[in-house]
């Protein structure tokens, strides 16, 4: 890393290709100079005189890096990890970052972001050889994929079937998330009771965790049900 800062920061102080903007601080607390190239030709130009093994080898390594020097805040940069790791050819990585990316946007209610970082998981996802952990995965996307409700009976459907195959899995976090995404249906059709009682068990079985964002979600969304 020390001999790419030298050598970014000689062409920069060269005024060749590359044009310096400062420090960059990093989530592990180090920094590093932040650069960038003079024009954007510079960029397609260099990228693509690469070979595609070349290419493959660089966004794997820069994904990796990325996701060190953010460490527990990789969420939060969840695109362009999911960009690199699946440029990289490291398609179950790309899988979980599309997936949070679609996440993050679809809390900030940008659905038609969420629905485009969602399907390309899916779509990685279907070349991945079948597993209970591809299985998953998709559960976890499908249920995200009907966050905006477009059409009612075919969420609740989804989420219904959601429960069952993650109960028949044992997997709890995600009979949770369906059981989230099926109380906020069900509530905005005028059932909150219905919803109360679904989601108030599976949230009790929890006893830790409870600063994870499916988990504080469950308990607001409780206690709003629970008034009514």
């Amino acid at each position: 890393m020390e001999d790419v800062e030298t050598l970014c920061e000689g062409l920069a102080a060269q005024q060749h290709f590359l044009v310096d903007i400062g420090l960059r601080e990093w989530p592990d607390e180090t920094s590093s100079g932040r650069y960038q190239f003079a024009h954007v030709l510079y960029r397609q130009m260099l990228y693509e005189g690469l070979g595609t093994a070349r290419r493959r080898q660089l966004h794997r390594r820069i994904g990796v890096q990325l996701e060190m020097g953010y460490g527990a805040q990789a969420g939060t940069i969840a695109a362009q990890l999911a960009v690199h790791f699946e440029r990289g050819g490291e398609i179950q990585c790309a899988v979980h970052y599309w997936q949070q990316a679609g996440d993050n946007a679809a809390r900030r209610n940008a659905y038609p972001e969420a629905l485009a970082h969602l399907t390309r998981g899916l779509e990685l996802l279907a070349t991945l050889p079948d597993s209970p952990e591809r299985a998953r995965h998709e559960l976890t996307l499908q249920l995200l994929l009907h966050l905006p409700y477009p059409d009612v009976p075919q969420a609740e459907a989804c989420f219904h079937q959601a429960r069952a195959v993650a109960r028949a899995q044992q997997a709890r976090v995600l009979e949770l998330r369906a059981a989230i995404s099926l109380s906020r249906l069900w509530r905005q059709q005028g059932q909150p009771d219905a919803a109360c009682q679904l989601l108030t068990p599976i949230y009790s079985w929890f006893t830790e965790g409870f600063t994870t964002p499916d988990l504080h979600e469950a308990k607001v969304l409780c206690e709003v049900l629970s008034r009514g």
